[in-house]
């Protein structure tokens, strides 16, 4: 919605709401419809973006709540993200099973590319659009669960989650009507559009978040409910790993995480709650930054226009940190082509280039889809890649630049997955989790079957990875 809409107008919907709740709730059917008996089970999935896995004994950070879920729950010494190790493929891993080979997300959106360059990136459209992959949300409402997201990527216009509140440019406009009201009534949010919502900093957002999953929980509990916390990953773009500012991001997070478990407590369902604290990948901090799109420009493949807009070319590069994929214009020839990937194969700042046949061993999607690229490259640890381009000097001679004269992010991800530096977080405590137990590294992928174990669910995606070692009952079966 587009609109600023009175709290008088808010009072008499709520008004109209309460004579349906009533009459709902005189029905028949109306216990099968209530979410909170001491029968249902529960799954809470909680992702704090960006915290790395060493960061979950840092003595440095205080975070009580997190330790306290740790040391009573099982935790992980990290846990692997799948390849690229960005946002929203990672937050699709989680929920759907697969790697990106299987659901085919690679950026937090999608690239439109028919050919010809430029192409078009999409930031954030529809689930169906971005993968065809069946995920938790899916199948939980399938079997007559009730599910809710609260910030979780890839999730617009999903019709299987019953309250969302989606990752998305638009997410006051794509949000669950009766969970806008709800938020505006509740003065959650202060008023119904985008616009007034992305007025709020980054603290702020994420305490709306977490408010609005509190009032979810305090009154129509969901079995499945996962919420996505931003603040720690965009604090440490902004200053650094270790700052100050990120230490405090941190703490801010386990504050959250601490009301999430007083609204579970309050309510007497913590004890038939499960609840996964992830992250979707570590953080490194990044001093440097390659600008592949530079080197494009300088080698007369890739042409700007006097606005600084790419306007045509044989080749251009879509990054986010340390992940790129190269797409070729149609008309682009194999020396070109060869030429391309010789210079990012040489580059100092490149770990590994891979070519389209060799996608599969890194479990990225075949190049034949549309939006995936011919090349795909990984730099080093330590220096990011960004898509910025076209400036009429040379930046220099390895087209590297320092991100802080740049207002570059200081700190990023992406790089490979075997990278120590990317392992996130992995947290599991409650129901039917083996607890006071530790685990070595875990794989994001194995989230999804477990968590499918716990509400009993078919095992989504044919892929039955159940995280044995940390489920009570489980454990003690076998």
């Amino acid at each position: 919605m587009n609109y600023l809409l009175s709290k008088s107008c808010a009072q008499i919907s709520v008004f109209s709401a309460l004579i349906l709740i009533f009459i709902f709730f005189s029905s028949p059917s109306a216990a099968n419809n209530q979410t909170t008996s001491s029968t249902d089970s529960f799954v809470v999935i909680i992702t704090i973006d960006g915290f790395s896995a060493d960061d979950l004994w840092n003595e440095s950070i205080s975070i009580p709540t997190i330790r306290k879920l740790a040391g009573e729950g099982n935790w992980s010494s990290g846990m692997q993200t799948i390849n690229p190790s960005l946002t929203w493929p990672n937050h699709l891993a989680i929920v759907s099973g697969l790697p990106a080979l299987g659901h085919q997300l690679i950026f937090n959106g999608k690239i439109e590319f028919e050919g010809s360059i430029p192409f078009n990136f999409s930031a954030h459209p529809e689930k169906d659009r971005l993968t065809p992959a069946t995920t938790l949300f899916e199948a939980a409402h399938n079997a007559g669960l009730r599910t809710a997201a609260i910030n979780w990527p890839a999730t617009v216009g999903m019709e299987s989650i019953h309250d969302n509140f989606p990752d998305s440019p638009d997410p006051v406009g794509h949000m669950s009507e009766d969970l806008l009201w709800d938020l505006f009534d509740e003065d959650i949010l202060d008023d119904m559009t985008s616009f007034g919502f992305w007025r709020n900093n980054r603290e702020q957002r994420d305490e709306i978040w977490v408010r609005a999953a509190e009032f979810l929980i305090d009154n129509r509990m969901p079995h499945l409910l996962a919420l996505h916390l931003l603040n720690v990953d965009h604090t440490q773009h902004r200053t650094g790993r270790s700052s100050e500012d990120s230490r405090a991001a941190m703490e801010l997070a386990d504050r959250h995480i601490e009301m999430i478990y007083d609204a579970l407590s309050r309510n007497g369902i913590i004890d038939d709650t499960t609840i996964f604290l992830l992250s979707d990948h570590g953080m490194k901090d990044t001093p440097n930054a390659f600008l592949p799109n530079q080197m494009l420009f300088e080698n007369n493949l890739l042409h700007y226009d006097r606005d600084g807009n790419i306007e045509s070319g044989v080749a251009q590069a879509h990054s986010v940190g340390g992940f790129g994929m190269v797409y070729f214009d149609h008309r682009a020839t194999k020396e070109e082509k060869e030429l391309v990937y010789n210079m990012l194969r040489d580059h100092p700042s490149v770990e590994r280039v891979v070519q389209q046949e060799n996608f599969a061993d890194y479990k990225l999607p075949s190049s034949e889809l549309s939006h995936v690229g011919e090349l795909a490259f990984f730099s080093k640890p330590g220096t990011a890649i960004n898509i910025a381009g076209g400036f009429s000097s040379e930046v220099h001679s390895n087209f590297i630049v320092q991100s802080r004269d740049h207002d570059f992010p200081l700190a990023h991800h992406g790089f490979l997955n075997d990278c120590n530096c990317m392992n996130a977080l992995f947290i599991a405590y409650g129901r039917e989790i083996d607890s006071g137990s530790t685990s070595g590294l875990t794989d994001i992928t194995h989230v999804a079957p477990s968590v499918s174990y716990l509400l009993d669910l078919p095992f989504i995606n044919n892929n039955e990875s159940v995280m044995f070692l940390i489920l009570d009952k489980l454990s003690h079966d076998n």
